[in-house]
């Protein structure tokens, strides 16, 4: 919890300074004993959001479509699509967490990472793709910190965040069986 300082002024003065509040930046700070929205203060400025806490654990509830797609192309084992209606957040960080699929549906068994895609169309070519979108939620991509890399045999992609929309980040990625994926965990900020 981050404690604050509360500064009474009068005419301009300073009159008299306490501690007050302390604000909760997790879903257990928040008292989240139940599954559903709670509001915590996140970030470097404490800014208050609402996020979805189920046991214990921090969710940011998705406006749009965000998905993954490995393309099945030539018998490829790791081929699938997920989507997600929420992703999980790590409030200390504000990074996300992309392989928690607690709320993600895939079209087969094979669960693809939040901000992965890939294919196997041949070398240097790309068909996978992801598309993540925070739009309608306080969240942006950090584009400073948010990256991805060409992973597997003959890889290629070309993936980064939206830079006239921060709440947008997209990729095509592939390769002769290959994938981007983000280089660390996804960094936000609100």
């Amino acid at each position: 919890m981050k404690t604050t300082s509360l500064i009474l002024t009068f005419l301009g003065a300073v009159v008299h300074t306490a501690w007050c509040c302390s604000l909760p930046t997790t879903c257990a700070e928040a008292s989240a004993t139940k599954p559903g929205d709670y509001k915590v203060y996140l970030g470097p400025k404490f800014t208050p959001v609402t996020v979805f806490c189920n046991d214990g654990k921090e969710y940011i509830t998705l406006k749009a479509k965000n998905f993954g797609d490995n393309i099945c192309e030539r018998n490829w084992p790791q081929c699938g699509r997920t989507e997600w209606t929420k992703i999980r957040l790590d409030p200390k960080t504000m990074t996300v967490i992309g392989t928690d699929y607690t709320y993600s549906t895939s079209t087969t068994n094979v669960k693809v990472p939040y901000g992965q895609g890939g294919g196997c169309k041949g070398k240097g070519a790309v068909s996978g793709t992801f598309a993540l979108d925070l739009t309608g939620t306080p969240f942006s991509f950090d584009a400073s910190k948010v990256k991805w890399k060409a992973d597997g045999f003959h890889p290629a992609s070309v993936a980064s965040v939206n830079k006239d929309d921060p709440k947008k980040a997209s990729g095509q990625c592939g390769g002769d069986c290959g994938y981007c994926n983000p280089i660390g965990n996804i960094a936000l900020i609100v």
